[in-house]
């Protein structure tokens, strides 16, 4: 993995190249990392996802939200631990496209959801 700073004051960014982190998911589909953010105050983890299919196949977040809480679980929560850190939030989301962190295109799908960690579980946090 490659380590990059995001142009922000407080912000790392770590990215997996292509393949290197897919991810299947008990659901049936695959995902692939983006990108792990991590922003310092307040302190938040943001685990993006690739899976090209969401559009097309006409997923809806309803059929996406278990792979949401599965990925918080089971690929966050690992990973951040072996950096020690827990951050206050973490945010995982799923994307028919990159983008760049914060920008907004009508034509992609995305989803995401945010938990808060209680020991080793991921908690849905309602916005």
């Amino acid at each position: 993995m490659r380590a990059a700073l995001i142009i922000a004051i407080g912000c790392t960014a770590v990215a997996g190249g292509v393949g290197a982190s897919d991810v299947s998911l008990t659901s049936g589909h695959t995902v692939e990392l983006i990108e792990v953010i991590h922003e310092d105050a307040p302190m938040v983890s943001r685990f993006r996802f690739l899976n090209e299919g969401i559009a097309s196949q006409g997923l809806s977040f309803e059929d996406i939200e278990p792979d949401l809480h599965e990925l918080c679980e089971r690929y966050a929560l690992p990973r951040l631990a072996e950096e020690q850190r827990l951050p206050e939030q973490v945010v995982i989301s799923i994307s028919d496209r990159i983008l760049p962190f914060g920008e907004i295109s009508p034509d992609a799908t995305q989803y995401f959801d945010a938990f808060t960690i209680e020991g080793a579980r991921c908690m849905w946090e309602q916005f």
